[in-house]
């Protein structure tokens, strides 16, 4: 408690804050806030102080990409991230900060405060901002409640894209009747979901069958 004058004195709320009750520390809500003078006088504010969660994220849409041939977008969904006044929270992929656009915000129902909190962050990923391989998300919110999604274990997997190593057999008949079987040979060809990646030829689209030699990824 830090006195600076008459009309106005300092604290810092630390993080054991704990309940009058001691009950457990404060959880998030509203609280009034209350001054009381050596002589009894007092003086209350209500809902003055407020505590806020810190964000958690839940899923990635998509939870992977290639940024080999272009930028990509994708939302992180969660809950608790917030924007107060002017100031947003902040997306890491690993050490790559960016600035998400917001969606799905509800205004904090605190008197005086302009703040809302959000379940979608969308971020923007340059082209070959991040090499392949698993990267960490995590959302900050913005001071004075600079809380950070730490606990949660979400990664974005970015991927490399399709390579074609061989192709068998390189080349056929023109009179050649019926179908014609193919087996192109390569790496980073996806199953997504369920869904395998497409195949052309001359512009002609082709179903994959018979596909081999996959891995988790």
């Amino acid at each position: 408690l830090s006195w600076q004058s008459q009309l106005q004195v300092t604290f810092v709320v630390k993080d054991q804050l704990a309940r009058e009750d001691g009950d457990g520390a404060l959880a998030q809500g509203l609280y009034d806030v209350a001054v009381t003078n050596a002589d009894g006088q007092g003086a209350t504010s209500a809902l003055a102080f407020a505590v806020a969660d810190r964000p958690h994220v839940a899923t990635l849409d998509p939870p992977l990409v290639c940024l080999a041939q272009g930028p990509r977008s994708v939302t992180v969904n969660g809950t608790g991230a917030l924007r107060i006044g002017a100031d947003g929270p902040s997306v890491s992929v690993d050490n790559l900060e960016l600035t998400p656009t917001l969606t799905s915000c509800a205004p904090l129902a605190h008197p005086g405060l302009d703040a809302a909190s959000c379940d979608a962050l969308t971020i923007d990923l340059s082209a070959d901002a991040l090499e392949s391989g698993q990267h960490a998300v995590v959302v900050t919110n913005p001071a004075p409640a600079a809380c950070a999604s730490l606990g949660d274990v979400v990664d974005l997997t970015v991927v490399p894209p399709p390579t074609i190593d061989a192709i068998e057999p390189t080349g056929v008949c023109a009179q050649t009747a019926g179908a014609i079987t193919l087996t192109v040979t390569g790496s980073g060809l996806l199953r997504v979901d369920g869904t395998d990646f497409t195949v052309t030829v001359a512009g002609t689209a082709a179903t994959p069958t018979a596909i081999t030699g996959c891995a988790p990824v």
